[in-house]
């Protein structure tokens, strides 16, 4: 590639790191309003459209560095950090927010629950008695009324770690899934499905961003994410990658 193609090249990456980084702070902007208006639904929203705009943008990041040499750029990576981090903990903070005031809702919604529930479950207690009063008088078995359900049951709360893409942390993330939600024989493919697109984040989540969520592509998302981050030898490249640099000192090259 010659020098003049290098550098446009260079200058088309740069107008894309500029153009999602104004794109990433309106949508913050746009986060900080929804709270003040507190409105949950917008705020969910801007936070996974920042979490794609961030996911992008790292990308184009690499692309801006990948053509110099890291020792000739120290105040651009840093600033690239240093950007990613601050946007990073405005998103945990949203992230926060809204989970404490959905959990405000869901308890005023729990409160006002019981008196609504016991009246409901007198017809189902009288049709239960008329079963048993018919069966004495006429001898005859009855059909039975329950008031359980195991299909409409709530899906169990977990903590769960995330994963957004970091192929270092792939393993411990399924671990964890696999055994909590992956092998749990009460779950239907769609409602794990549900419980794996909660869970990631960032490059991750736009993986199966695509995906509807049915019983047929939560088997096709776990085939995608395990092809993308579960192979050793990506694993171990990535590994490599990440080793730091020994000096010629002997006690260096021991330990490295």
């Amino acid at each position: 590639m010659t020098k003049e193609k290098m550098q446009t090249t260079m200058e088309k990456y740069l107008g894309q790191q500029l153009c999602f980084r104004r794109v990433i702070d309106s949508f913050v902007n746009k986060l900080e309003e929804a709270k003040e208006e507190e409105d949950l639904e917008n705020i969910e929203t801007f936070i996974e459209k920042v979490k794609e705009k961030v996911a992008i943008l790292q990308n184009v990041n690499e692309n801006v560095l990948s053509p110099t040499d890291a020792a000739d750029t120290p105040e651009e990576i840093v600033e690239i950090e240093e950007y990613t981090l601050d946007v990073e903990i405005k998103l945990r903070k949203y992230k926060k927010i809204l989970q404490r005031r959905s959990d405000t809702q869901n308890r005023e919604t729990t409160d006002t629950t019981p008196q609504t529930s016991a009246s409901a479950s007198q017809p189902l207690d009288a049709a239960r008695i008329n079963t048993n009063a018919s069966k004495n008088n006429n001898g005859q078995s009855a059909p039975q009324i329950s008031t359980s359900s195991t299909q409409f049951s709530k899906l169990p709360k977990l903590t769960l770690p995330t994963f957004d893409g970091d192929i270092l942390q792939w393993q411990r993330f399924w671990d964890s899934f696999e055994s909590s939600i992956h092998s749990n024989g009460n779950l239907t493919d769609v409602q794990k499905f549900g419980y794996l697109k909660a869970q990631l984040e960032g490059a991750a989540a736009m993986t199966v961003e695509g995906f509807t969520l049915t019983n047929a592509n939560y088997t096709r998302a776990v085939e995608l994410l395990r092809e993308r981050n579960g192979q050793n030898c990506k694993i171990i490249h990535a590994t490599m990658l990440n080793l730091p640099v020994p000096s010629m000192s002997v006690a260096s090259l021991r330990e490295f």
